[in-house]
């Protein structure tokens, strides 16, 4: 039987790249032998538990990451504040990527007949006798500027490529690169000038609706306000903090989502508890599928805004390049009010299953749109059921099994 190894560095924040990798072990270990290659510690019962996905007969790979796990633990400890105060630490997070190179000879000593590498970032080099490189989005290659980073992430991303860039090189060892949206496979194409495969993110069914209460629900991890993708949870509080009409009609705001291990993660969850005190706001934090999937099923409206007071054009990497929470939404019947940039341009038909906004005053305006006129709800939800099909995660399985086949079987994709 082939061996199929699914490269994952970061499953620590239950991020669409996590919910990728356990759709595609499962999916791809009916066929062959897969192992789950990860950078942290982690379990099958815990990723089992927060996807709800059987993983039996996978297979857990550890990364040996001694340089750093010591970097990690030394910028979280009490000597390493003037290094959390410089950002540091998402840099030092960034090492499980950047020192990916080096796992290449640990990786090679796998055999593995095809290598799916899942991680955000990555530069390494194909292990495998076959590849597929999974791109989120594109990261600059050697000699490319960084247009969109802060100057002290600059600095130290100008200093890492000295032993760690991606290069023609090293793209040229993918037999298949793939892109989680339109929005993405063109700025793949613009800065690596290679075509990519169209392989939208894996979406579970969140469905059958529930009945729907007066329910706004956004979910996304809870980061910190300076990150390039903080998810703007406080920005919709605040919208919602001034929507007093809706709060006199029962409507309430619920905020899921994951919590990072780094501090700045925990201190951002205490802020919008702070902000929340007085409103019918609740923030679930850390919950488990099962929670989820109801909190889905109860929302009749979903809101969505990374990316906002940015530009797609000058910062796409603030933009969410897919938004695979906006189609578990609407799986569930919740109707979505998202933000009009990114990969949501993809899935959101502006006005047949949701609708896009550009500014919060349009927030605003289409979500008393739809809490005042249940039958437009209705029908907009029932859309938005039909129109998350496509973006399921059945229909990422089969088309990564399509592309697994081709490369290691000889097979047509389709």
């Amino acid at each position: 039987m082939k061996t199929v190894g699914i490269y994952c560095v970061d499953t620590d924040g239950g991020g669409g790249a996590e919910r990728r990798s356990v759709v595609m072990a499962r999916s791809l270990s009916r066929r062959y032998s897969v192992i789950l290659i990860l950078g942290q510690q982690q379990s099958l019962s815990d990723l089992e538990r927060y996807h709800g996905i059987d993983l039996a007969g996978v297979r857990l790979y550890q990364l040996k990451l001694p340089i750093q796990r010591a970097a990690w633990r030394f910028v979280q400890s009490p000597a390493g504040a003037c290094l959390r105060f410089a950002r540091a630490d998402s840099m030092l997070r960034n090492l499980r990527r950047d020192l990916d190179p080096f796992y290449y000879r640990e990786l090679r000593n796998l055999g593995l007949d095809l290598f799916i590498n899942n991680t955000f970032g990555s530069n390494i080099r194909n292990p495998g006798r076959r590849g597929v490189f999974m791109c989120m989005f594109p990261h600059p290659m050697q000699g490319q500027p960084y247009p969109w980073f802060g100057l002290t992430h600059s600095l130290y991303r100008s200093a890492v490529r000295r032993f760690s860039a991606l290069t023609p090189e090293i793209l040229n060892t993918w037999d298949v690169v793939t892109a989680n949206s339109k929005f993405t496979a063109g700025w793949i194409e613009r800065m690596w000038n290679r075509r990519a495969e169209i392989v939208y993110s894996a979406a579970p069914d969140m469905g059958p609706a529930g009945t729907k209460r007066n329910m706004i629900l956004h979910v996304g991890r809870f980061l910190s306000e300076v990150r390039t993708d903080y998810k703007h949870q406080g920005t919709l509080l605040e919208v919602f903090r001034k929507m007093t009409d809706l709060r006199d009609r029962n409507w309430e705001l619920h905020l899921a989502g994951s919590v990072m291990r780094e501090r700045s993660s925990r201190r951002m969850l205490a802020r919008l508890g702070e902000a929340a005190r007085g409103l019918p706001v609740h923030i679930h934090a850390g919950i488990g599928f099962e929670r989820l999937r109801s909190l889905y099923r109860d929302a009749a409206i979903y809101w969505h805004a990374t990316g906002y007071g940015t530009s797609a054009d000058l910062q796409p990497l603030a933009q969410e390049h897919f938004g695979i929470t906006t189609v578990e939404a609407m799986s569930a019947g919740a109707v979505p009010v998202v933000i009009d940039a990114g990969g949501q341009t993809e899935t959101v038909n502006h006005g047949v299953n949701g609708f896009r906004w550009r500014s919060l005053d349009q927030l605003s305006e289409y979500t008393r749109l739809l809490a005042g006129d249940r039958a437009l709800r209705e029908s907009l939800s029932r859309q938005a059921v039909a129109g998350s099909a496509m973006f399921s995660a059945e229909a990422f399985a089969q088309r990564i099994a399509r592309i697994a086949a081709s490369l290691l079987e000889g097979e047509e994709p389709v």
